[in-house]
């Protein structure tokens, strides 16, 4: 998992549905 990626979108966009749809995608590709 990219925790830069992550860190980067979260602090592009604070909305937390998006941060909820980008954690189950990151969980997916795990």
């Amino acid at each position: 998992m990219n925790s830069a990626l992550v860190r980067t979108s979260i602090a592009s966009c604070t909305n937390d549905n998006f941060y909820d749809i980008l954690k189950r995608n990151t969980q997916s590709q795990l």
